[in-house]
């Protein structure tokens, strides 16, 4: 079945007799086409007669003129059960039409593509993480509160400009004097800011009635950061706030003496009616988020008062200092009028930005901003920030892997989570959030976390998979080779192609760390005991740099699997071998990343060699006519992702350390089945008199699967007694032969 939206309504086109009954339809490259790849924009291509000039875009007396054409959804789906499983999800990206050389004979062959084309097109970087917070009124708030931005000046113009721009579409921000503009980048989570240097900057905020200022409960709060390296001269004023109240019109922010701040207010003549006095606050050489509160509060029954809040946040620091000052009665009914920093224009080497007024209704108590954005969201794990910014840009998207996200409430824009006390998030915790495409910010939780980055068929949008969620994994699909369910022959590839055993690895803005494997078939040891060099080196987006030893002793890990890797599988669903509906269903509910066994190899000979074939599914190629469904299947070998879990209960195939190196004392013929090893370093084999409940467990001695059934002796060389031949495979082995675990596990990120 194929769809359109049309006129708000999904229409199946078939019906219309619009689908060629010859044609078919071809969905390319959903996912990754492969290892070491990413998921490109998924394409589908169909055709649909146009004998009577429906689908020609300029027919403008076409029943779909302005109905149909680049940008409308297009999804196909397939019976499944007593419902449908959808293969494609995506929009019209091209729709070209052909005809015979009479004209009676005409064909529109529709493109479409998946979201990621759309998203990688044309696409303006998003702005700093504080601009993102402030200009859109998203930041977390305490329930209850309501919270609206008034006026917003970011301070990140270019160091050419005149006047510096309003967010909020106001009049911008004037400055006298010669500040220089866009020079300090101090605060990760902004663009390019000011240095001061002895300008004054004004601004004019627009009068509101809404909320009513001098009703209990309701308040004003300006923000702004401000960094001083080298600290601020005493005396200086910061900041001027002129009120349009009549008993209090002005409100001064300043510096009396070194590391304190005090806040002083004035009426229309001048006259001081508030002093908070000089409070103690850390000031000089510290990066500062800095907010100031006004809100109406009773001070008796029918007379209310004002109440003046002061709180620094030292950016990067998951603690704020609040300054709360007294109440004051000075009756204080109206709403800020202007703004000016460094009034006087006296300070220099003072660095301000993201200077904002917002309105808010709240119960009477101390408002603090909880913004997430002072750190750029350093610390943020991949799939919260996947999360994160895909509400942000209203993409409708997945996590498959964490699990307890909750919810935002569109009305107090605060996130709820669930009611799941182990709610967690499961990604690498990522770096500070940089100025750049939503794409590459996506791509970098992918590729931080190594997860999988991937196009929805059940809606237009993405998902996305963490790594913890790849790894030991169950099977969701066994298939069988002798049974003949693969569609084309089983072509291993085995090459250099994905040998990656030098792996420098860089946090962003950070330090390094070079992974080197030194032994094994892959290592970068000349052949025959390796392969040679075969290196890389790239950057990730890590909070800390003792993160990037992990990712690149994983990326080597990966890198150095000694499998043969498999052209693409095929299955047909619509043939006689592919047994059972159940299993048919199975493929068709397959989502990137998910397990595939492939058992029932031939042994004699062993062309695919003597174990299943484990993989995990990254992308999907399906062509779909009205007799048959063939689906392609791009994989990469699935044991990479089998890690230990600490304590986990000792089987066959469950966690059990490796010693340092295990090999035969003497040679085995191939029904022997009491072995004679010696171990490397000072760690031995478990004994079974000791340890009973961690037998049995399974070895490997040159391509011979072995299960370990007892260890006699606590010393080097013991005694193994063994079940051979579990894999088929049946041969001796020779004095020497290294000894190792069947199913070594990695450690994991």
């Amino acid at each position: 079945m194929v769809e359109m939206l049309i006129d708000g309504i999904w229409t199946d086109l078939s019906s219309l007799g619009l689908v060629l009954s010859d044609s078919e339809v071809s969905i390319q490259q959903r996912g990754r086409p492969g290892e070491n790849s990413v998921s490109g924009p998924a394409t589908c291509g169909f055709d649909v007669k146009n004998f009577g000039a429906d689908f020609s875009l300029s027919n403008p007396v076409s029943p779909y003129w302005g109905k149909v054409g680049l940008g409308t959804q297009v999804r196909v789906s397939v019976p499944r059960g007593s419902g449908v499983s959808r293969r494609f999800w995506g929009e019209l990206s091209a729709v070209p039409q052909e005809s015979d050389t009479t004209g009676n004979y005409s064909v529109v062959s529709f493109e479409a593509a998946g979201i990621l084309r759309r998203l990688g097109q044309g696409e303006q970087p998003l702005r700093s993480a504080m601009f993102r917070e402030k200009s859109k009124s998203i930041p977390p708030q305490a329930a209850g509160h309501r919270v609206s931005l008034l006026s917003y000046w970011p301070m990140e113009d270019g160091n050419g400009s005149l006047t510096l721009a309003s967010a909020t579409g106001g009049s911008p921000m004037s400055f006298s004097g010669a500040p220089d503009l866009a020079t300090y980048e101090g605060f990760v989570c902004s663009g390019s800011l000011p240095n001061i240097n002895a300008a004054a900057f004004t601004a004019s905020v627009p009068s509101t009635s809404s909320p009513s200022f001098g009703t209990v409960n309701s308040a004003q709060i300006i923000t702004f950061l401000m960094s001083s390296p080298s600290g601020i001269t005493n005396g200086t004023v910061i900041a001027r706030i002129g009120l349009n109240a009549s008993l209090i019109s002005l409100l001064e922010l300043s510096y009396p003496t070194t590391d304190h701040l005090q806040i002083k207010g004035y009426d229309n003549t001048g006259a001081g009616v508030y002093d908070s006095g000089s409070i103690a606050v850390s000031v000089a050489g510290d990066l500062l988020n800095v907010e100031i509160e006004l809100e109406t509060v009773t001070l008796a029954p029918g007379a209310n008062g004002l109440w003046v809040g002061l709180n620094t946040q030292p950016v990067g620091s998951a603690n704020s200092t609040n300054y709360i000052f007294d109440y004051t009665t000075i009756p204080y009914s109206g709403c800020i009028s202007n703004i000016k920093i460094n009034p006087a224009a006296v300070a220099t080497d003072v660095y301000v930005g993201h200077v904002s007024v917002h309105n808010v209704v709240f119960n009477i108590g101390t408002f603090v901003f909880d913004w997430a954005s002072l750190s750029a969201y350093s610390g943020e794990n991949a799939d919260t920030r996947f999360d994160r910014l895909c509400r942000e840009e209203q993409l409708t998207h997945e996590v498959l892997g964490t699990y307890g996200y909750g919810a935002y409430s569109t009305t107090d824009m605060v996130f709820v989570p669930d009611s799941n006390s182990e709610s967690q998030a499961e990604g690498v915790a990522m770096g500070p959030q940089k100025v750049d495409t939503l794409t590459n910010l996506l791509r970098q939780c992918e590729s931080s976390d190594d997860g999988i980055l991937y196009e929805m068929t059940t809606a237009f949008g993405l998902g996305y998979r963490t790594r913890r969620d790849l790894q030991n994994q169950s099977a969701v699909v066994t298939l069988t080779h002798s049974a003949h369910e693969l569609s084309t022959p089983l072509t291993p590839l085995v090459d250099d192609s994905f040998v990656l055993n030098d792996i420098i690895v860089t946090r962003t803005g950070g330090s390094s760390f070079e992974a080197v494997q030194l032994t094994g078939p892959r290592s970068v040891n000349p052949a025959p005991a390796g392969m040679g060099l075969y290196d890389t080196s790239y950057e990730l987006s890590l909070q800390y740099d003792s993160q990037t030893g992990s990712e690149a002793t994983w990326a080597v890990h990966k890198g150095t699997v000694n499998e043969a890797r498999y052209k693409a599988l095929q299955v047909e669903l619509g043939s006689n071998e592919l047994t059972g509906t159940s299993k048919r269903n199975t493929i068709l509910d397959l989502v990137c990343g998910d397990r595939l066994v492939l058992t029932g190899l031939p042994t004699s000979p062993a062309r695919y060699g003597y174990e299943n074939i484990s993989q995990l599914v990254v992308g999907f190629t399906e062509t779909i006519d009205q007799f048959l469904h063939t689906v392609s299947l791009n994989t990469t070998p699935e044991s990479p992702y089998r890690t230990a879990v600490v304590g986990a209960v000792v089987a066959v195939t469950d966690d059990v350390a490796n010693t340092g190196g295990s090999h035969l004392v003497q040679a085995v013929n191939t029904t022997d089945t009491a072995w004679t090893v010696a171990t490397d370093g000072q760690y031995v084999w478990a004994d079974s008199a000791t340890y009973p409940s961690d037998f049995p467990f399974d070895l490997m001695v040159d391509g011979e699967r072995i299960t370990l059934t007892a260890v006699t002796g606590t010393t080097s060389p013991q005694v193994f007694t063994v079940t051979r031949s579990v894999n088929g495979v049946i041969k001796g082995h020779s004095d020497q032969a290294n000894i190792t675990l069947y199913a070594p596990k990695a450690v994991s990120l």
